[in-house]
């Protein structure tokens, strides 16, 4: 056809013929057989399962005799925060290159890391990334708080607990060792991202820290942060590593240190300390509800709060804790123990718990005489009608906490 009657090549293979000898010819091109192949992970899209994985194993038993890679492990594809696929054309591309210049590479690879399973769709959105950017930023600012708690010449030693939030957070940092190694043999990449979020966020820095104040332990700060960091460095480890730099006493870098070991567990003083986190987490809650300020906390000769008292007050923010025969004031739901306030402060708090509920109870009646109206579960789009079932059922739950509420403030 054309001018020189050229004739059409029949004989041709498809892109995927050349990229299916990809795992031996490589190596063998530079030598590297023996030392490579066959390699230990696959990790690609799971859209060319058929197209490419299935053609390198089929040539490489072919032209070796060994499957070139014994574990595959498949991601999804990413798409926009609605889960639509990222196109050009509909304008919602997230370009990871302007990602990384705006909230860090870290973010980034955390944000296609946690919150995303093998094999699965995921979401990605910017909004996404900057969450993960502010965490990087958490890790940064507690990284600087423990090493300008040090003298100038600190150099580690194997820590020792000394309290019980010691104990707790050993046990946490334990754990977190065991699961997150687990989570990284089996490429549960996700859990193992989410895992080191919560125990820097949740453990360490909203309660670890804030008790270390009470009862200081540096060889336990460093040794929590050290954990986390080597924990979390696989899936950020251009903020790890410039943490472990600022740390003058380590020789080596850190994606090249030794990965840590779980040590002795405290499983009971950790029951014991969440128990503590349980009251903390009350009188902090009750204290924002009735709107008071520092009060006193009455117990009947608990021994855990006794043997914790400048724990809780600090945390609690109770001006005195005192052990007494018989409790009177605002009753806590776990412990014999009250919140020592004038009766007055008391009545006001409960009718504004009734009023609520009262509020709710009337909310909750017309949705559900919406949903027992025939005409309306006809003629309102399904989503509506799910929709509204949702809101009764938060309705119902909102009235199940208020009565809890109620009662507790009845049966003092």
């Amino acid at each position: 056809y054309g001018k020189g009657n050229y004739r059409a090549e029949t004989d041709t293979f498809d892109t995927w013929f050349s990229s299916g000898q990809w795992p031996y010819a490589t190596l063998m091109a530079t030598g590297d057989m023996d030392r490579f192949y066959p390699t230990s992970v696959m990790e690609t899209g799971r859209d060319i399962l058929f197209l490419w994985v299935t053609r390198m194993i089929m040539m490489g038993l072919y032209r070796t005799g060994k499957v070139p890679f014994r574990n595959i492990y498949l991601h999804g594809m990413v798409n926009d925060e609605h889960g639509k696929k990222m196109s050009k054309s509909k304008g919602n591309v997230i370009n990871p290159l302007e990602m990384t210049d705006k909230y860090g590479t870290d973010a980034l690879r955390l944000a296609l890391t946690i919150g995303i399973t093998p094999g699965n769709d995921g979401t990605l959105s910017e909004k996404k990334i900057e969450g993960y950017r502010n965490f990087c930023n958490k890790l940064w600012n507690v990284a600087r708080f423990i090493l300008s708690q040090l003298p100038a010449d600190y150099s580690p030693t194997p820590p020792e607990p000394k309290s019980l939030a010691d104990r707790w957070i050993l046990e946490k940092l334990h754990a977190a060792i065991k699961n997150v190694t687990s989570d990284l043999e089996k490429y549960k990449f996700s859990e193992a991202g989410q895992r080191v979020y919560s125990l820097l966020w949740d453990d360490f820095a909203d309660w670890y820290i804030e008790a270390n104040k009470v009862e200081p332990n540096l060889d336990l700060l460093v040794y929590g942060l050290q954990t986390i960091l080597s924990l979390l460095h696989p899936i950020a480890p251009f903020v790890t590593e410039a943490v472990w730099q600022k740390m003058a006493w380590q020789k080596d870098n850190l994606i090249i240190s030794e990965w840590p070991e779980a040590g002795k567990a405290y499983s009971k003083d950790a029951k014991d300390f969440e128990r503590l986190q349980a009251l903390i987490a009350e009188i902090r809650n009750l204290k924002s509800e009735v709107g008071a300020g520092e009060l006193r906390l009455v117990h009947v000769k608990d021994q855990l709060i006794a043997d914790n008292h400048g724990l809780v007050k600090k945390l609690a923010g109770v001006s005195e804790i005192e052990s007494v025969g018989q409790g009177s004031g605002l009753a806590l739901s776990s412990y014999d123990a009250w919140l020592d306030l004038e009766p007055q402060t008391i009545r006001a708090y409960l009718k504004r718990l009734q009023d609520k509920q009262q509020e709710q109870a009337s909310y909750r009646d017309r949705l559900k005489k919406q949903l027992t109206n025939s005409g309306y579960i006809k003629s309102a789009p399904p989503v509506v009608v799910a929709e509204t079932k949702d809101r009764l059922a938060q309705a119902e739950m909102l009235l199940s906490k208020l009565d809890e509420q109620i009662a507790t403030i009845r049966s003092d």
